[in-house]
């Protein structure tokens, strides 16, 4: 009977204490922006758009981050799969060279152009979904073999 009750006190206060160890701020530190990746993953397509550096570094999928406000040079990539039918996806990589005031959130956003072929990607306010960025129109391409020192230098030009 004491196990019983010490089990399930343990369960509800790891369940409380989880919730208030979760990283979600609402507000942006001062003088900082932050920037969202968008992840959109249906049933019948998996679709990505995120910075791919940071540090001046790449890497391969990153979370929300806060960045210093002001002007930006921001690599994006955008990765789009078909799961239906199994494609190994397709990709292309987008530059902005933005001015983006402190205390806001930003999300990177897209839309479809051609199935599978061309893409809009842009940069918007996510609480009014204000355009602030160019929408750069984009093709698809099937993913490179040895992309990797061309991603290093693109990064090491990156401001994030």
């Amino acid at each position: 009977m004491k196990s019983r009750l010490l089990c399930v006190l343990s369960a509800l206060t790891l369940t409380v204490s989880g919730c208030s160890l979760l990283p979600i701020e609402t507000d942006v530190k001062e003088g900082f922006v932050r920037i969202k990746n968008q992840y959109d993953n249906t049933p019948n397509r998996n679709e990505s758009i995120f910075l791919f550096c940071h540090n001046q570094r790449v890497i391969e999928h990153q979370t929300n981050r806060e960045y210093p406000a002001g002007k930006h040079n921001l690599w994006v990539m955008v990765n789009v799969a078909d799961t239906v039918h199994n494609s190994a996806g397709r990709e292309a990589v987008v530059n902005f060279n933005v001015d983006l005031p402190a205390g806001k959130k930003y999300i990177l956003n897209g839309q479809m152009l051609d199935q599978n072929a061309e893409m809009a990607v842009w940069i918007e306010d996510f609480d009014n979904a204000e355009v602030v960025s160019p929408i750069v129109k984009t093709s698809l391409k099937n993913p490179s073999l040895v992309p990797y020192q061309l991603r290093k230098k693109q990064c090491e030009s990156s401001s994030v």
